[in-house]
């Protein structure tokens, strides 16, 4: 859902891809997932998340410092290997205003990161 936000300037939104050293269990899995939605509803970041065994697709949003450096941290977290950013960018508006982090089928969020990348990058 995109939903407008009040100062557009202040969302920014990085989108990453990675690989998980070895494929988590369903439950391990859910615990992060579920430690991740509680520190994003803090610090006031939304996003999704698609995960396809140890593959990783991942798009964040919220205000710039909180986003880079929740951005920082997953580089350095010795679960994930192989990070590339997809895009950084101010955003309009959120596209995940109701969710502090929602797992979508991975297709699903490469879909949406193709989606917000025509909308907000420039040609």
């Amino acid at each position: 859902m995109l939903i407008d936000a009040a100062d557009a300037a202040q969302i920014y939104s990085i989108g990453y891809v990675s690989r998980f050293v070895g494929e988590p269990a369903p439950e391990a899995l859910d615990d992060l997932l579920s430690r991740s939605a509680a520190y994003n509803s803090r610090v006031g970041i939304t996003g999704c998340v698609g995960i396809l065994r140890s593959d990783v697709m991942q798009v964040l949003e919220g205000p710039q410092s909180a986003v880079v450096d929740l951005f920082r941290k997953i580089q350095i977290d010795k679960r994930h290997t192989d990070i590339a950013q997809t895009f950084a960018l101010n955003v309009r508006a959120r596209h995940f205003a109701d969710w502090s982090m929602v797992s979508l089928p991975f297709g699903v969020v490469v879909g949406m990161v193709d989606q917000i990348r025509r909308v907000h990058e420039r040609p």
